[in-house]
């Protein structure tokens, strides 16, 4: 028989006799132990007897014993310690699902594959070599894809699977030989992190161009999100984040290298279905399922079912695991848990009734009613090795979508009591996971007791627990601290970030600037942008943020070419070379440059509807922030204003609480509007716009009897820092009788705020308190010095009034008119009219006043011309156009004009009574005299006259006493009824 095995060993047996079921072969398989024995017998036997002889043989040298190999622990499926290839390892050891009556313990008899139109960029992604990711809900068969593309491509390759993100780092820091093979990572998130895969790793493992390796990578789109909502929080893109190597690495993966294996069969994968379904029965009723191919394969709804329906015991049990097991995932850790622990967390999730039954059955029976495959395809509970459970994806997808799903057994958030028991039980190196799981899921406690936890193990926790800190308002000192430690431990990443949390601190630019350039110094590849951006900020550093941020764009940060064009856009005469730089960052894929781009056109003069097909386009790819953008925009454009309502309204209804507050402004400015307006501008302030209270005052200040609320919002806003509202309250407390000091106080501050338009309210009101001329020149002299060229018509109203300083009056009113200042010229009118000889420069400004529209001078006019013999159908003239405009002086004078030409006097007396009618009183009492010049009306003229006494006119009892006979002596028969001109005195 040795002879015989000899000779097969040698030479080998023919191919017929090893056939399937050859009676040849079974023969030998039925030899084979007995045959082993003997010839391990006839080798071994000079040694053996020797030994049993007890004779002492001299000692050879032996080859020293083999290094461990690196891979012994950290890879799976290895073969002697060293790397299978591809086509050596089974399906279902790569993770793909097991199919409906699947019950090969290899996977032989899974479904046939259906091929899918993804193929084609999968294949040309394996062939490249690099990354390629497949993403999409939970069993849909991004495992299954993958693994057959690798068979029909890279059969003979090695395969690596990687026990972990940093078992990977550790097998390329050995030096391990990875040429021509497929590293397979499924479930991506489980690999990613600085301590496992980051950019760098990724780079090393696949440098461009390299075709050797392959790296095939899968996740679901539920956590493709959770990397996704990370890129875009509010640190993300200044500081280093917790999850940024993740992000980094995601953000490299893109176009044909991102791959989504959607859930439903697109009409031609249906076709190629339906024709694998006649040769297996399974495929073709998945083709027909209600639920869906792909869900219909992995019994997906059958495996809700088992976790959602039931009421037996073992139901109860088993569906407490599941919970527990799926929350562990949903708080981020995506290992298998160990049964202590489920054992210990699934009373959590046990229905209260059930927690102290006696008929609750066991551990095991639970365990073993939850690990059952459902329809011969997965289970909900996965069993591994060490008594180790998994839960399952798909279980994991409809838990994190239990918002759209009612029937989900598990909704909410993640139960308290799973964060405390996974951060008391994880060793420090899960416990980062679970950190950031609790970062995101905004549970800042949970965070810094999972990086607590790492920190005892591995410094670069600091970093992350320096973030978490740093997020909290109030813990800055603390996150310093940390991010002190952090540095002092090594970790030169905490340089960036406590750079980005000093700047934002006051007072502390000089350390802020001096983190940024030793992370800039220590090659962190954030900072520069972080530098440049910060010295943008800095007045009279542009030219040194514009060097940092090109030296920026140039390492291949392309979002500082966003900034870059802001910065530009910002510089007077340098809008061309904006637009250029934000158009080459959209050329770059920066999507926040398009946004910037149509901000720059919208206030570049003739280029609107540039902008607008910039803003439109931005709204088009998701980004609903230019909605507010698109809206003021309209709202500037004459005609327009429907179109900006609605744009506005569309841009509140997706959350842009800035459009609250342009909306309310757009309708405060439509008459009708203001109480929605009011409504939505008080909605702006809810939801934390607190501009929108300046604002509400504006609008409310229009409407009267609401001096009360105006007075409260405006002093709201001064509360919130808003300085425009000090001005507008000192105004509204001027207004009302006895509060002067408390306006004058206001305005003070305004002025001390730096609000040059509070000095010219201030002088004017003192210039209205007898006894403070001096101190209202002296302040209305400091807002001419700041600028304010509105006051100098104030100025030279005041010097006006007070008797040897009409020269300089003049001047000031002559500096406001050429400074545009319309104003002045009535009050120039004014000045010179009561000046002996100027009467004809009077009338020249006069009518330059009625040019610019002051419908006041018109009455001025009349009057000035009414004084000049022959010029009284010119007064005339003007004195009606002054009515017609609306001035019941100009009626008021209108009457004394034609009631001093005969046979005039119905026309006075119809002026009178339409000046009367519009609330000029003082034409009560020329009204009466007019009437007592005329036989038989001197009682309708003593009621007139009794009228004006009562509205304060001092001229009218006289009249009223002359008409009555009152006067002593020889004074009444020789004093005059007197009619009094009304002009309009200059205010201020």
């Amino acid at each position: 028989m040795a002879a015989a095995i000899w000779a097969v060993g040698t030479f080998g047996l023919p191919g017929w006799l090893l056939a399937d079921q050859h009676p040849v072969r079974n023969v030998l398989e039925g030899l084979s132990w007995p045959a082993g024995i003997v010839a391990t017998l006839a080798l071994g036997a000079p040694g053996l007897w020797r030994w049993m002889r007890g004779r002492s043989a001299n000692l050879q040298p032996t080859l020293a014993e083999r290094a461990p190999s690196p891979l012994v622990g950290r890879a799976l499926h290895l073969v002697d310690g060293e790397l299978p290839p591809v086509s050596a390892v089974g399906l279902l050891d790569l993770r793909v699902k097991p199919a409906i009556d699947t019950h090969a313990e290899d996977g032989s008899d899974l479904p046939p594959y259906v091929a899918r139109d993804i193929d084609e960029d999968l294949e040309w992604a394996i062939h490249a070599g690099g990354i390629v990711l497949l993403h999409g809900p939970a069993a849909v068969g991004k495992s299954r894809a993958a693994a057959e593309a690798l068979r029909r491509l890279r059969p003979n390759h090695k395969l690596l699977v990687p026990n972990g993100g940093p078992a990977l780092r550790e097998i390329a820091d050995a030096g391990v030989d990875l040429s021509e093979t497929v590293i397979w990572l499924d479930d991506l998130e489980r690999y990613l992190g600085a301590e496992g895969l980051d950019v760098g790793l990724l780079q090393r493992l696949c440098p461009p161009g390299g075709t050797g390796i392959a790296m095939v990578a899968t996740m679901r789109d539920e956590q493709l999100a959770l990397h996704a909502h990370a890129a875009t929080r509010s640190i993300a893109d200044t500081s280093t984040g917790i999850d940024q190597a993740a992000v980094e690495v995601l953000a490299g993966v893109r176009g044909r290298r991102r791959i989504r294996v959607a859930a439903a069969l697109t009409d031609t994968e249906r076709t190629r279905a339906a024709q694998v379904g006649e040769r297996d029965a399974r495929v073709r009723r998945a083709v027909a399922a209600r639920e869906g191919f792909a869900e219909y394969l992995a019994a997906g709804a059958a495996m809700m079912d088992r976790w959602s329906t039931g009421e037996s015991p073992e139901f109860v049990r088993g569906q407490a695991l599941i919970s527990a097991a799926v929350d562990c995932r949903r708080a981020g850790h995506h290992d298998p848990v160990p049964v202590a622990l489920l054992a210990d967390l699934h009373t959590e999730f046990l229905p209260s009734v059930w927690r102290d039954r006696a008929d609750l059955p066991s551990l095991d029976v639970g365990l073993h009613w939850a690990t059952r495959r459902v329809l011969g395809a997965s289970s909900c509970l996965q069993p591994t090795s060490d008594q180790h459970y998994l839960a399952s994806d798909y279980l994991l997808d409809r838990a994190q979508q239990a918002h759209a799903d009612s029937t989900a057994p598990l909704t909410g958030p993640v139960r308290d009591r799973t964060w405390s028991v996974l951060t008391a039980a994880l060793t420090p190196t899960q416990n980062f996971r679970i950190g950031a799981s609790a970062y995101f899921a905004s549970r800042y406690d949970i965070a810094e007791q999972a990086f607590i936890s790492g920190a005892t193990s591995d410094p670069k926790a600091l970093f992350y627990l320096g973030i978490v800190l740093d997020q909290q308002p109030g813990r800055e000192a603390e996150a310093e601290q940390v991010f002190r430690d952090a540095i002092a431990a090594g970790d030169t990443r905490a340089l960036n970030n406590l750079g980005i949390l000093l700047a934002g601190q006051a007072g502390r630019e000089a350390e802020a600037e001096e983190a940024l350039r030793d992370a800039v110094a220590s090659g962190d590849s954030k900072a520069p942008f972080n530098l440049g951006t910060w010295l943008s900020k800095q007045p009279g550093r542009e030219a040194e943020a514009e060097a940092v941020l090109r030296g920026a764009f140039a390492e291949g940060t392309n979002k500082a070419l966003t900034n870059l064009g802001i910065l530009l856009g910002g510089q007077v005469g340098r809008e061309a070379e904006a637009e250029g730089v934000l158009r080459d960052a959209v050329a770059a894929g920066e999507a926040k440059a398009l946004f910037n781009l149509g901000t720059l056109l919208s206030k570049w003069p003739g280029r609107e509807a540039e902008a607008e097909d910039v803003f439109r386009e931005v709204v088009a790819a998701g980004n609903t922030g230019a909605l507010n953008n698109l809206g003021v925009l309209l709202a500037g454009q004459v005609g327009r204003e429907a179109e900006a309502e609605k744009v506005l309204r569309d841009a509140v209804a997706s959350g842009e609480t800035k459009a609250l507050f342009n909306l309310g402004l757009l309708l405060s400015k439509r008459p009708g509007h203001e109480a929605e307006a009011e409504e939505v501008l008080r909605d702006a302030v809810t939801s934390g716009e607190t501009k929108a209270l300046f604002n509400l005052g504006l609008l409310l200040s229009k409407q009267p009897r609401r001096e009360a609320e105006v007075e409260h919002v405006f002093r709201e806003a001064v509360a919130v820092g808003d300085t425009r509202a000090l001005n507008n309250l000192g105004v509204l407390l001027a207004e009302q009788s006895g509060r002067e000091a408390e306006a004058e106080e206001i305005f003070r501050e305004a002025v001390a705020a730096g609000d040059t338009r509070s000095l010219s309210n201030l002088g004017v009101l003192l210039a209205e308190q007898s006894g403070r001329e001096a101190e209202a020149e002296h302040v209305f002299r400091e807002a001419v010095a700041a600028g304010n060229t509105r006051v100098l018509d104030d100025l030279g109203v005041l010097l006006g009034g007070q008797a040897g300083r009409e020269v300089e009056a003049e001047e000031f009113f002559r500096e406001a008119v050429a400074a545009g200042n319309t104003d002045a010229l009535f009050n120039l009118g004014v000045l010179l009219g009561g000046q002996t000889g100027r009467k004809s420069e009077a009338e020249e400004f006069f009518r330059e006043a009625v040019a610019a529209g002051d419908t006041n001078a018109l009455n001025y006019l009349g009057l000035l011309l009414a004084e000049q013999s022959g010029r009284e159908a010119e007064a005339e003239k003007f004195f009606r156009e002054a009515a017609a405009a609306g001035s019941s002086r100009a009626l008021a004078n209108l009457g004394l004009l034609l009631a001093q030409e005969p046979g005039r006097e119905p026309e006075a007396e119809l002026a009178y009574r339409d000046a009367i009618d519009a609330g000029h009183t003082d034409a009560l009492n020329n009204l009466g005299v007019l009437l007592a010049g005329q036989a038989g009306r001197e009682v309708e003229a003593e009621e007139f006259f009794r009228e004006a006494v009562a509205a304060g006119n001092t001229d009218a009892l006289s009249n009223l006493r002359l008409l009555l006979g009152e006067q002593p002596g020889s004074e009444a028969e020789t004093e005059d009824f007197r009619a009094m001109p009304h002009p309009d005195v200059p205010t201020l």
